[in-house]
């Protein structure tokens, strides 16, 4: 069980730094010449896929 747990925990972490990965590359990539509304589109689209 207590395995079981770590698993999760484990898996949850991963997610996160996942996440934060893809949204910090995508705030410095300086190709994305997008206004600021479909930068926010872009970044709240990825941050919702990791987190689903």
């Amino acid at each position: 069980m207590e395995y079981f747990v770590f698993m999760i925990k484990n898996d949850i972490n991963k997610s996160r730094a996942t996440g934060y990965r893809l949204i910090s590359s995508l705030k410095n990539d300086k190709r994305m010449n997008l206004p600021p509304s479909g930068r926010n589109e872009v970044l709240q689209s990825q941050t919702l896929g990791c987190y689903n």
